[in-house]
């Protein structure tokens, strides 16, 4: 009878805990995204510092991501209507780390891509980091934890 209570107890509590979702847990793949993108900004203006923390803030808010989306915690819902649709895009593969792997190569191109977008056919790197450390202030990138 112990046993029996026991092993309906547990099959509840993982019931609940897969039917719970947080809209916080949903959210880091928004901050993963950002931090990614403004890494490369960081790079491109020379600050190697702000580069590898907030590598490290968007590897970090990218696995929490897919472990939530993975344990139930974050709704395909919420990935849809929450995640960047670049994210979205290259968000497969056969591991956290691969995947991971794709969207920061992804999130930055797009970086690099809006800073070249900018600088037209200017070849200029006094040019490009100015651009880029101009984008990496106005997205407030250093807010970013």
């Amino acid at each position: 009878m112990l046993a029996r209570l026991f092993l309906v107890g547990m099959f509840w509590t993982l019931g609940c805990a897969a039917s719970y979702a947080d809209p916080a847990e949903a959210a880091k793949s928004r901050l993963s995204w950002s931090a990614f993108e403004c890494s490369m900004l960081a790079e491109m203006s020379g600050n190697e510092t702000e580069q590898a923390r907030l590598f490290g803030v968007g590897y970090d808010a990218g696995r929490a991501f897919l472990s939530a989306l993975q344990s139930g915690r974050v709704t395909q819902e919420e990935t849809r209507t929450q995640s960047p649709i670049g994210f979205l895009m290259v968000m497969g593969g056969p591991s956290h780390d691969f995947m991971l792997g794709r969207i920061y190569a992804a999130a930055v191109q797009n970086a690099w891509d809006d800073i070249q977008r900018e600088m037209g056919d200017s070849t200029d790197s006094e040019l490009r980091r100015l651009l880029a450390v101009n984008e990496f202030q106005s997205n407030n990138c250093t807010l970013l934890r």
